[in-house]
């Protein structure tokens, strides 16, 4: 993966379990990452 582009989303990435990925998320975005993985928690 080229996390290096001209106009970058993530700085970094790493393996997690799911359920801490809210916590490392920015904060507008952590609701959404929660409904997501209550969404696909079936597939995790």
């Amino acid at each position: 993966m080229n996390i290096a582009t001209e106009h970058p989303e993530f700085r970094d990435w790493k393996w997690i379990d799911p359920d801490h990925l809210p916590d490392l998320i920015v904060p507008f975005k952590r609701d959404l990452y929660r409904r997501i993985l209550q969404h696909f928690a079936d597939y995790l």
